[in-house]
């Protein structure tokens, strides 16, 4: 865990200390697929706990609801806490920080509710990516009891190809 926290850190300094040959340290591909395998969940338990139990206490014409997408733009760099490393770009096969957050929350269409049903880490977002994780967020969403009534986002490229490949055909 040390080599990782350290890799993902300071990757220019482990690079350089693993060709001194001052220290046996693990080759940088291994840290990565050690790590991936672990990071590749994108809607966690807790998550999913916390959308249901907010759910249950909700009247029922509360659980109507609007998601909406947006884009959080964030410096990229990783953090280590807590046996998990913040901010790697869940859309890429490479190791790479994460230049945008993408955002769903939720609105309820007949009270003030609001949430946020989930932040994605993402570089360079492609629509087919914001597809399938979209589809993720709204099942984790009809499982925990919300019925979503529409989708709202603004006028992105990527948005628009997003919804016309969810409409199957051309937006107007």
């Amino acid at each position: 865990m040390f080599a990782c926290s350290f890799f993902f850190t300071f990757p220019a300094a482990y690079r350089f200390l693993r060709e001194s040959s001052l220290v046996i340290l693990p080759h940088p591909n291994y840290l990565k697929t050690f790590n991936l395998k672990n990071l590749n969940c994108d809607i966690n338990e807790s998550l999913k706990k916390y959308l249901g139990e907010k759910c249950q206490n909700l009247q029922p014409y509360e659980r109507y609801v609007c998601l909406l997408l947006d884009e959080i733009y964030v410096k990229p760099k990783f953090t280590y806490t807590e046996n998990d490393i913040v901010g790697l770009a869940k859309n890429t096969s490479e190791v790479e920080a994460a230049t945008t957050l993408q955002a769903f929350m939720i609105k309820s269409l007949l009270s003030h509710n609001k949430d946020i049903a989930a932040m994605v880490p993402v570089k360079n977002l492609n629509s087919e990516f914001l597809f399938n994780i979209t589809l993720k967020v709204l099942n984790l969403l009809l499982c925990t009891g919300y019925i979503v009534i529409c989708i709202i986002s603004d006028n992105n490229r990527v948005n628009v190809k997003f919804f016309e490949q969810l409409s199957g055909g051309k937006v107007i």
